[in-house]
């Protein structure tokens, strides 16, 4: 198995138990801000002893990189906010976590076009099976109060 696709599996499964975590702290009344704010302090004390214990090299970025990555933090700290409040919400997490992700239909168009990435027959059929499960997911209406979560 190529080595990306066994990190993407150990990924899944610390998502999994990251999301089952998040699950626990809003059942006992934590909401998206706290979640999300929370998680922020030891996510940096974990990089910077990884930087550190590992010797890495950070790259500086150009005046234009540090203006992307202040737009890419800023809408990564906004879309977990916003997972955390839509998983508030929802009948079950997992559901807002595979509309989510989902951004995977896009991120394969968007990275064949502008970076010339693989764009493949089986690619497009899997867009096409995730378009019908998140239609499948997206009719579970029953919608879910905090009183359930």
């Amino acid at each position: 198995m190529s080595e990306w696709i066994t990190l993407s599996f150990i990924v899944m499964f610390l998502w999994a138990f990251h999301d089952v975590v998040h699950r626990y702290f809003m059942k006992i009344g934590f909401n998206a801000i706290e979640i999300v704010l929370y998680g922020i302090v030891p996510t940096t004390i974990a990089a910077i002893i990884y930087v550190y214990y590992q010797n890495i090299k950070l790259t500086k970025p150009t005046l234009k990189q540090s203006g992307l990555f202040i737009i890419s933090g800023i809408l990564s700290f906004i879309g977990f906010l916003l997972i955390r409040q839509a998983q508030l919400n929802s009948p079950n997490m997992g559901y807002v976590n595979a509309i989510t992700y989902s951004s995977v239909i896009f991120t394969i168009i968007l990275t064949s076009i502008i970076f010339k990435d693989k764009f493949s027959t089986q690619g497009v059929v899997g867009s096409i099976l995730i378009i019908i499960g998140l239609a499948m997911i997206t009719s579970t209406n029953k919608k879910s109060t905090s009183k359930n979560i």
